[in-house]
């Protein structure tokens, strides 16, 4: 994906306002995973940004979203993210950089 992104960016000549921006998930993630973003980023000669959740991993916001969906007794709501739940934007909206 990024090498297609690298592509169109070069056509458009707008290789200056790219950067790599990884949402690191936290325990979940596989060993290796920020060092292979930050490789391929590297290799393009890109800015390497990592984003963490302050209020925790994945697993703790699912946990959290199921306590609270089970507190208002909901118990339909998948507590996984879904295009309404979703975890980017809590970590756009409640992140630290920590590049």
């Amino acid at each position: 994906m990024l090498h297609h992104l690298v592509q169109l960016a070069d056509v458009a000549s707008v290789m200056d306002r790219v950067q790599v921006v990884h949402c690191d998930l936290g325990d979940v993630e596989w060993p290796g995973t920020v060092e292979l973003a930050a490789a391929q980023a590297r290799h393009y000669g890109l800015p390497f940004h990592v984003r963490r959740r302050t209020q925790g991993d994945l697993l703790t916001q699912i946990t959290e979203r199921h306590r609270k969906l089970r507190a208002r007794g909901d118990t339909t709501t998948p507590a996984w993210p879904s295009a309404g739940a979703r975890y980017c934007t809590v970590i756009k909206n409640g992140a630290r950089s920590v590049s």
